[in-house]
């Protein structure tokens, strides 16, 4: 029984550790802290099909839902050297990958997206920086 016990354990502090290595965030999501890569932010949809961005900026949405653009910007933890991201978007379906771009502190980068569901993917950072990803 001890056995058992100790091995549910482990394998749930495993399961746990997994996932906070993925780093998976939603979109939109602001300075969030880039500890491991790849942190990867993904738009998150809600099952009636509206994206969670169009509740939360409705008077900003775009009149032709083709014309979004997904902004990227960098922030320092603290009083750092210059900070940058490199990242690339890409389509949840896996259709089109855009990048790898990089950004660095005071910059917002912009990407024309379509309707489909997109994600940003961290490849590379500098250390102590956090990033807000989100759509106008």
């Amino acid at each position: 029984m001890k056995k058992i016990i100790i091995t549910s354990i482990i394998l749930f502090t495993a399961v746990i550790f997994f996932n906070k290595l993925s780093a998976q965030n939603p979109i939109p999501a602001f300075n969030v802290p880039v500890i491991v890569d790849p942190t990867v932010f993904e738009e998150a949809v809600l099952p009636t099909g509206v994206y969670l961005n169009q509740i939360d900026n409705l008077s900003r949405q775009p009149e032709n839902i083709e014309e979004r653009k997904l902004k990227v910007n960098v922030q320092p933890d603290d009083d750092k050297e210059i900070i940058w991201v490199i990242f690339s978007v890409y389509s949840l379906d896996q259709q089109t990958i855009y990048g790898p771009f990089t950004v660095y502190e005071g910059e917002i980068h912009e990407t024309t997206i379509d309707e489909r569901q997109w994600g940003v993917k961290v490849l590379n950072s500098s250390p102590g920086c956090r990033l807000s990803v989100w759509i106008d």
